[in-house]
């Protein structure tokens, strides 16, 4: 009997009980009742087809000490499950952030990057986390480069100086010679600069003429800011910008003053331009008043 119950163990490899009551029994792993060996024999087979059907062992990985607790992945959508796998988990991480692992100890400091599964981190997906794309560069051109220039110099309109004066209470003299100026210190050159977009030019600007008209139908070109009148020089006429013989007939006139600026660019971009500014003023012409007395004519 006890060969025949050696054989009957070593045959279906039956785990067997440290304490077995006797040669005639054997002791079922995980049952607390002993039978005989013919009656084992049944159980033991109806009980190996059972586990044999039903029972699947579960993997279970033990946790490092300071790292993540890692198992099977969730389900996936398709018909075969992913396989987790906890070094190639890692790696993926590591690779992604490398900058997360610390040197000395080589754990990481969750949580691991978008599309890195890593248990026991929430996964999340990269989908939808893509940085928006930059806008795309603003092209300057040479031309909004000049203009920037151009911008920041003020090109004034003539101030205007003339005998006959303008204001309300002149009164200008038909024949007298007629004189015209540029108050202040106007003609001068204006210069001023501009850069963007990696483009930089110079614009420079300077009075060349100034176009005088007298609102009768004359006109005079001066190319400098002529000579202020006062009451000393008479009936002179003005040495360098005026109209020896004045108006020729009594009436109100509008006088005008067109100021030419002679415009360079340099830098990035090379080229020549003209700027007019115009600038008028109303003034009054009479006849001249001759006065008779016992004397004669005066």
């Amino acid at each position: 009997m006890k060969r025949m119950a050696a054989a009957v163990v070593a045959a279906l490899a039956i785990p067997v009980t440290a304490g077995v009551a006797s040669a005639d029994t054997l002791t079922l792993a995980g049952k607390d009742k002993p039978c005989d060996a013919a009656r084992c024999i049944a159980k033991v087979k109806s009980q190996e087809e059972k586990v044999t059907r039903t029972s699947t062992p579960s993997p279970s990985v033990t946790p490092t000490s300071g790292s993540p607790v890692l198992a099977h992945t969730p389900p996936s959508g398709g018909s075969t499950a992913k396989k987790y796998d906890r070094e190639s988990a890692m790696a993926e991480w590591r690779e992604s952030d490398p900058g997360a692992f610390d040197p000395i100890t080589g754990m990481p400091s969750g949580p691991p990057p978008c599309d890195v599964f890593v248990i026991p981190y929430v996964y999340e997906s990269c989908e939808g986390n893509e940085p928006e794309p930059a806008e795309p560069a603003t092209t300057v051109t040479i031309e909004q480069v000049i203009s920037m220039a151009m911008a920041q110099i003020t090109l004034p309109k003539p101030a205007m100086g003339s005998a006959p004066c303008t204001d309300a209470e002149c009164k200008g003299t038909v024949g007298v010679p007629v004189w015209f100026w540029l108050e202040g210190n106007q003609w001068k050159t204006y210069q001023d600069s501009a850069s963007a977009g990696g483009l930089s030019v110079t614009v420079t600007a300077k009075p060349s003429q100034v176009v005088w008209d007298l609102g009768d139908g004359q006109t005079v070109t001066c190319t400098n800011a002529g000579t202020a009148y006062d009451a000393g020089k008479g009936w002179a006429s003005s040495p360098d910008c005026g109209v020896p013989g004045g108006y020729t007939r009594a009436g109100d006139y509008t006088i005008s003053a067109s100021i030419t600026y002679d415009v360079t660019i340099s830098g990035d971009a090379t080229g020549t331009d003209t700027v007019t500014r115009t600038s008028t003023a109303d003034v009054t012409v009479g006849e001249y008043q001759s006065v008779v007395s016992s004397h004669g004519t005066n």
